[in-house]
């Protein structure tokens, strides 16, 4: 029997353990266990910008059109050509390493990102490429990264930066997180229940 492990289960993991701040770990916690039982969540109006952001460049590289702004018109012009929702897996273990990339071209892998808040390498530490170049033995994934402003009545786009990575060094991480897990029986158990494969 296998078990999925997908980027953003691992990245959830790495928030949850990064919360020092006693008062907020307990809300972190379930917020973790809610991802561990894959619930739905609610999502923010942030979330449904970005959602929407990406949605708007893929329609812009299918009609070939350039119409929302400067950096969707910069990041329409870097992945214009390449394939959509690929999906990636690779058995490691008995965990199925399983993702779904937002465009590949040629030899990279390219995944589109806004923020409301930006620190150069912040998807250093993310599971997400990692798990995608170690699945798919492709060269390099670029964070295409638009920057913007949540504002009452409008968002704006402030800025635009790409991240670029080689790391496929995903299987560590594989390990601690399931290590980590026989030390909570809880988790152990809901991840257990919630997440065998079915591919």
């Amino acid at each position: 029997m296998n078990y999925l492990i997908t980027p953003s289960l691992l990245n959830s993991w790495q928030w949850f353990l990064s919360v020092e701040d006693d008062d907020k770990q307990e809300a972190e916690r379930q917020k973790f266990i809610a991802t561990l039982k894959r619930e739905k969540f609610e999502k923010t109006p942030a979330m449904e910008f970005g959602i929407k952001f990406e949605d708007d460049i893929a329609f812009m590289c299918r009609t070939k059109t350039k119409t929302i702004n400067d950096t969707a018109n910069e990041i329409v012009n870097i992945v214009s050509g390449g394939t959509w929702q690929l999906p990636c897996k690779k058995l490691y273990k008995n965990f199925l390493l399983y993702g779904r990339m937002d465009v590949v071209k040629g030899n990279v892998v390219y995944d589109i990102k806004t923020a409301s808040r930006y620190d150069v390498g912040k998807f250093q530490k993310s599971a997400q490429h990692r798990l995608y170049l170690y699945c798919t033995g492709l060269e390099r994934c670029d964070y295409l990264v638009a920057e913007v402003y949540h504002g009452k009545e409008e968002t704006i786009i402030k800025g635009f930066c790409v991240e670029s990575y080689t790391d496929r060094d995903i299987e560590p991480m594989v390990d601690d997180f399931i290590a980590w897990l026989d030390y909570d029986p809880e988790l152990k158990l809901l991840y257990y229940a919630h997440w065998e494969s079915k591919y």
